[in-house]
This record gives structure tokens, C-alpha cells and sequence, in this order.
């Protein structure tokens, strides 16, 4: 039973974005790593994953998306130039090439493991379209 609750409680904790602190936009201004795909032994999205999903559902996504390019970490701009590209904005092709020669690290993560790559790595990814 504690395990149980345990587990429940770790699940529900840094999932939703109650709260300005962690709204979408924020999360993924601060984004310490760029992750799509399961991750963890639960194999679940990550936080910046979730965030990033209700970003791009949202009313202004384009707009959220461009000052993310603007304003935030490295892996939080990954997401909004995969945000573009996933949109279709034309603002993707003016910024795609700034990224595709940046070659600073960033983290990602695949299942429970954290992994070390290039921005301009996963922007490759970004445009040959394999994040969705």
C-alpha cells in the first residue's frame, strides 16, 4: 500500500501546470533538457513534453512559439522550432538555419537515460521530421 501511494504521488507531482510558475510557456522557457517521446520507468511524457503538447493546442502557439525562440534555453528553443516546423510557420525556415550551425550542447533523454547532443543535432531531427 505505501508503495502504491508512493508511486500515485510521484505520478501526480510536476504533471499538471497549476499555478503561473509553471505554466506552459514557463516550463518550457526554463526547459533543462529537449525529450519527445517516454522517458522515465513510468515511460511517460516529460513535464516539457506536456507543456510543449498544450503550447501547440493553444490559441497562440505561433506567437508563444517565436518568443520562446527569443527567450529561452536552449532545449526550451528546440521545442519552439519543432513548435514552428510542427505548425507549418514560415517562421521556421527563417530560423531553422540559425540552429542547424549551433553547435552548444544540449541534454535529451531516452527512457531513463540523460544523454548529451548538439542543438544543431536536434534541429536536423527537427526538420527531417522526426519528432511529430
Amino acid at each position: 500500500m505505501r508503495t502504491i501511494l508512493l508511486g500515485a504521488m510521484l505520478l501526480m507531482s510536476g504533471n499538471g501546470f497549476a499555478g503561473e510558475a509553471s505554466s506552459p510557456f514557463k516550463l518550457l522557457k526554463a526547459a533543462p533538457r529537449f525529450t519527445i517521446g517516454p522517458v522515465g520507468f513510468a515511460a511517460m511524457p516529460s513535464r516539457e513534453e506536456k507543456a510543449f503538447r498544450a503550447l501547440l493546442r493553444g490559441p497562440k502557439a505561433q506567437e508563444q512559439f517565436g518568443k520562446l525562440l527569443a527567450e529561452a534555453t536552449p532545449a526550451g528553443q528546440l521545442y519552439a522550432l519543432l513548435g514552428l516546423k510542427l505548425l507549418k510557420d514560415p517562421a521556421f525556415e527563417k530560423a531553422y538555419p540559425r540552429y542547424a550551425a549551433n553547435e552548444q550542447p544540449v541534454s535529451t533523454m531516452s527512457g531513463c537515460i540523460v544523454l548529451q547532443t548538439t542543438v544543431d543535432a536536434l534541429a536536423r531531427q527537427i526538420e527531417e521530421g522526426k519528432f511529430k
